[in-house]
Formats: C-alpha cells, structure tokens, sequence
C-alpha cells in the first residue's frame, strides 16, 4: 500500500492529458485532491476547475503536482486576503473611534467657547 502511494507521488509529477469526460475528470480531481492533502468538497472542486479553466487552449498536458501547487498557492492567497481584510476593518473601525472622539472634543469645545 505504501509503495503504491509512493509511486502515485512520483508519477504526479509526469504530465498527463487533463481528461475530457465528467466522470474521469471528477475522480482526476478526486485524485489531486487526495495528493495536495484537501478534503474533496465543493468549494475545492471549485477551485480546482477554475484552474482547470484558465488553461490555454494549448495546455492539454500538465502534471498533479502543478495543480497540487497551484492550488496551495490559492488557498495561501485567499487567506492571506482574508488576513488584508481583517486588518483594514480593523484599521477602518479605530479611524472611526478616533474621528467619532474628535467630533465629541470639538462639541466640547465649541460649547465652553460658547
């Protein structure tokens, strides 16, 4: 079992032909899945036919282990976003906090003046 898994590793590394059916290009995904370690969900599949789609027409042959990276890379990506997002709420609320606390100093101010 093993050695089978060991040579499924190294032969994903080979270029093959993307498969043409549903079926086979399900358990294909099935299988880049398994080998990048992510469970095979919708939104994986998801991700993984996007990169199927944005080929070229000329890329007919590519590796497992391209899409393996590929995909790692995009999920790093999305949540290195998601992380940038955070952020800029987090930043977007103090800037608030900080513009709701000078309006109230200013009132303060505008009413010991007056």
């Amino acid at each position: 079992m093993k050695a089978n898994r060991a040579m499924r590793a190294i032969l994903s590394y080979v270029p093959t032909p993307i498969p043409k059916a549903e079926a086979d290009i399900l358990a294909w995904m099935d299988d880049v899945l398994d080998l990048a370690g992510f469970p095979a969900n919708p939104s994986t599949k998801h991700a993984l036919a996007t990169q199927i789609m944005h080929l070229g027409e000329r890329e007919t042959r590519k590796s497992k282990q391209f899409f393996v990276k590929t995909l790692h890379m995009a999920f790093t990506k999305q949540a290195t976003f998601n992380i940038l997002q955070d952020i800029n709420e987090e930043q977007k609320a103090k800037r608030n906090e900080q513009s709701k606390g000078l309006e109230g100093s200013a009132a303060e101010v505008v009413q010991e003046v007056s």
